[in-house]
């Protein structure tokens, strides 16, 4: 079994350079990509294999602010979604884990990346909506339903032990909200979300 992992990058996508950006993709994208290429000759060689593409209900909606995290997910959703048809006749699997927030260190990680942004007075909106101070990580890794590490393992375990995988599975009740995408069209999307660009 191979498990892949990523952190966040915060920023308006104006405000990021492409170097951060890259460095994004590099990470929660190429990053799987050169786990799964180390551990598919063994897979294939013993039979059978399971790989775990820690994804992101972000994988397959979007959040203000969050783009390049969203990107590089989007991303790996689509490698993982080639690699498991790819892999089909070698009896290995490929499950993409979609998690909603999870209460770990990410947050932290990602707060600190904004001191790394090219900051142009555009985006007051930003700044606001991820201070810790008012909103206290919410929208990052302690939102609503946000979940403990052990919540996704327990997940992680099911999965391995099963004979019947599911492609993708959304991990806590962020699921309405990436299920919500794929019924309400992008532009009453955009709608719900200028709200929050308004917040004190």
């Amino acid at each position: 079994m191979s498990e892949d992992a990523g952190y966040g990058q915060i920023g308006p996508l104006e405000e990021l350079s492409t170097e951060l950006l890259r460095e994004q993709f590099e990470v929660n994208s190429f990053g799987a990509h050169r786990v799964d290429r180390a551990v598919l000759l063994r897979m294939r060689e013993q039979g059978s294999g399971l790989i775990l593409s820690t994804s992101s209900v972000y994988g397959r909606t979007v959040f203000l602010g969050q783009g390049a995290h969203a990107g590089s997910k989007w991303a790996l959703e689509s490698l993982s979604d080639v690699l498991r048809i790819e892999l089909s006749d070698h009896a290995i699997d490929v499950v993409a884990i979609e998690s909603g927030p999870v209460e770990t260190d990410f947050g932290e990680r990602a707060l600190a990346e904004i001191e790394k942004l090219d900051r142009t007075g555009a985006y007051g909106w930003f700044y606001r909506l991820f201070d810790t101070e008012k909103y206290d990580r919410r929208v990052i890794d302690r939102g609503i339903g946000y979940l403990q590490p052990e919540d996704v393992a327990d997940v992680v375990v099911e999965i391995a032990e099963s004979d019947d995988r599911p492609r993708r599975r959304i991990v806590g009740p962020w699921k309405y909200l990436v299920w919500l995408g794929y019924v309400v069209p992008d532009a009453v999307r955009d709608v719900l979300l200028k709200p929050l660009k308004r917040l004190p």
